[in-house]
């Protein structure tokens, strides 16, 4: 491999992360930012009522997921799950494969956010299979979603 084809698939690599933080930011957003909340004495606080949770084997979605995080001021939530994938790809497609079919939510490792704070969760996730990796329906399965807007990337 010549220098200016490695040069080459890492702009392609920097276009494609640029073009989906482009494509997540561009979504309207329908709630605000951070809303002001009252603690128990009734004195107003501010905290953000976006969540970025992701899913990321190869560190392509975690960066896009802390842009985003970082752009709009909302907590970050990386999904793990409790007993990691294999490292070697074929094997992982293998087990994908095989949590898919039997639709198997793995444990996750580390307890997700209260969701009932968050008005809008940002969603990051690569494709397996044609769709959702188990571990996001585990995260969608452990907290409730209902009234949230979901904006997938």
């Amino acid at each position: 491999m010549t220098n200016g084809t490695i040069l080459s698939a890492a702009m392609s690599r920097r276009r494609a992360v640029q073009a989906a933080l482009h494509s997540a930011l561009a979504l309207p957003l329908m709630t605000a930012q951070a809303a002001p909340v009252g603690d128990a004495a009734g004195n107003q606080q501010t905290r953000s009522r976006l969540l970025v949770a992701f899913l990321s084997r190869t560190g392509n979605t975690r960066l896009i997921a802390r842009q985003i995080s970082r752009a709009l001021g909302a907590e970050l939530f990386e999904i793990e799950t409790a007993q990691p994938y294999p490292e070697d790809y074929a094997a992982m497609v293998a087990q994908a494969q095989r949590e898919k079919e039997a639709g198997f939510k793995p444990p996750l490792r580390g307890a997700p956010p209260d969701t009932a704070r968050f008005a809008t969760v940002y969603l990051g996730f690569p494709i397996w299979g044609m769709t959702a990796p188990a571990p996001i329906r585990s995260f969608l399965a452990a907290r409730a979603m209902s009234g949230k807007i979901i904006v997938p990337f």
